[in-house]
């Protein structure tokens, strides 16, 4: 049995589904038909309210963690008298059992008609009931004016305060006359909390201790970077980097409520950190200390996708990486040979000349606007599929507890490259030329099954020219720093960040897509080829 005072919450956000709201948490009993002994029980534990569900996470870790969607639901729950004792109930038809980490699993999914009862041991029934109520009202009407992502309606349910007994130093000055309500993000999360920020320190309080530290806090002296940052179509995101004691980066993204109390933090901390930090306005110098070859391939694409808005917070707007190599399949990898390269001035779509033709016939015949690929060369869908192994809990989320088929997995390097020249037009992430194997590697344990071709997925199937997963790592990074890349690479950066993405350019060179896509993009100079 798992110790349970070493691990006291198994719940985490990613339980709920994208785009449901955290709500509250309650200490109480269930009884219910647990559908894994197939008996009646009675637990106690913690109930967790969210905007669609009720998730009751049981203290003994001998139970899996239930979900009670709203969906679900039989009828609106009442309040009845039970042995006395006021209790909440409702019928459900099916149940959801949830094994959190370090399982990683799809959400079994139980047919089956319960009773469900609920007592909270430090609530009045009353005052969890109208909570519910309201959520599961607006819920099934589907109110227009309800936000269930609003942290005005959070405010009603909670008393936000900093604690400013968590300050580092007592004698630390508050640069702002109070806290501020944001919320911290992290990819498919967002978790409310107060910011605070002194002469010395920038504190955020979540609101929710159980799921990440009391206190986030990031010494200003350390501070190497921030960002504005564009969230959806608002302009409210801020990016905060540091590095430790340790020489660890210590990142905090942050969404505002409004542009205008974003930009007024930006500013005080502008003027508080050490001249030489990176800010939004930073690009130009490292652009030409690039040209001169100052800096690494990886470190300016890090630097341009950071320029474009683009911040591993984000999955919608995660950072885009080349494919550079086209050689998956000898058994040798000569890094001097350009035949083992990709043509850099081309987009994906474009590599394959057969796959084009057919792209520019119904191009022709397409009325206004026109576009050549329907898709893009990164979405959440490639980057989760690609981090599967590392963060399942993402998939998971996104597909409402499933783990996607079998055959939809990323698995092949090569096949996957097979699948730019026929069916996608992806580009990689930045993972792929670092140093952390995990995404590779079924280190988790995740449960996959084969595929339809009973092919064992739980590891990625590398190029035979890799020994093993760190060799093909670090054959991938010597090819993006290789000759090659450095005279070519100018070309692919004017096609995904450059004066290439639209208009006339792009039409010259094959790079026309659907104009949904063209959200966020930034545009750089023409740069010649260095090293030449």
């Amino acid at each position: 049995m798992i110790d349970e005072q070493l691990n006291p919450s198994r719940f985490s956000f990613y339980f709920l589904e994208e785009g449901e709201m955290y709500i509250k948490e309650f200490a109480g009993i269930c009884n219910l038909l647990y559908p894994e002994s197939n008996k009646i029980e009675e637990l106690k534990g913690n109930v967790h309210f969210g905007s669609r569900s009720i998730i009751f996470e049981p203290d003994s870790h001998d139970y899996s963690i239930i979900k009670f969607h709203f969906k679900y639901f039989q009828n609106r729950p009442k309040i009845q008298m039970i042995s006395d004792k006021e209790t909440f109930n409702f019928t459900i038809n099916k149940i959801i059992c949830i094994n959190p980490p370090p399982i990683y699993e799809s959400y079994k999914v139980y047919n089956l008609t319960s009773e469900i009862y609920l007592n909270f041991e430090f609530e009045k029934l009353e005052s969890v009931a109208e909570v519910v109520f309201e959520l599961i009202d607006k819920y099934n009407y589907k109110q227009n004016n309800f936000e269930f992502d609003s942290i005005e309606y959070l405010g009603t349910l909670y008393s936000f305060q900093f604690d400013y007994n968590l300050f580092k130093k007592p004698n630390e000055k508050c640069l702002i006359k109070r806290e501020l309500i944001v919320k911290q993000l992290i990819p498919l999360i967002e978790i409310p909390g107060m910011l605070m920020i002194t002469n010395e320190r920038i504190y955020f309080q979540p609101v929710f201790e159980f799921y990440s530290k009391k206190i986030i806090k990031i010494k200003i002296n350390r501070i190497n970077k921030f960002y504005k940052r564009k969230i959806a179509e608002g302009n409210m995101g801020l990016e905060i980097c540091a590095f430790s004691k340790k020489g660890k980066e210590k990142n905090l993204f942050l969404e505002f409520d409004n542009e205008y109390n974003r930009n007024i933090i930006y500013e005080l901390i502008k003027n508080n950190v050490n001249k030489d930090v990176d800010t939004n306005f930073s690009l130009e110098k490292y652009t030409q200390l690039w040209v001169e070859g100052g800096i690494s391939n990886y470190d300016y694409l890090t630097i341009l996708n950071s320029a474009a808005e683009r911040t591993k917070n984000n999955l919608s707007q995660y950072p885009i990486f080349p494919w550079v190599l086209s050689n998956y399949y000898s058994e040798d990898l000569d890094l001097t040979d350009i035949n083992n390269y990709r043509d850099l001035s081309k987009p994906i779509g474009a590599l394959n000349p057969t796959r084009l033709k057919s792209f520019l016939e119904r191009y022709k015949e397409m009325p206004e606007p026109k576009y050549l690929y329907g898709t893009h060369y990164s979405n959440p869908s490639y980057v989760i599929g690609y981090l599967v192994r590392v963060k399942p809990e993402y998939m998971l989320k996104l597909q409402s507890g499933k783990l996607d088929h079998p055959d939809r997995i990323y698995f092949s390097v090569q096949k996957d490259w097979d699948n730019c020249n026929t069916v996608s037009v992806n580009e990689l992430i930045p993972e792929f030329y670092e140093d952390n194997i995990e995404f590779l590697c079924n280190f988790k344990n995740i449960k996959f099954e084969n595929n339809s071709k009973n092919e064992n997925i739980e590891n990625v199937i590398l190029p035979r020219w890799a020994l093993n997963a760190q060799d093909f790592l670090a054959k991938m990074r010597k090819a993006l720093e290789s000759d090659y890349v450095n005279n070519n690479l100018n070309l692919w950066i004017d096609l995904i960040f450059g004066y290439k993405q639209r208009g006339e350019e792009a039409i010259k060179n094959f790079n026309c897509k659907f104009s949904s896509f063209y959200f966020l993009f930034i545009y750089l100079i023409s740069i010649s080829p260095f090293f030449i």
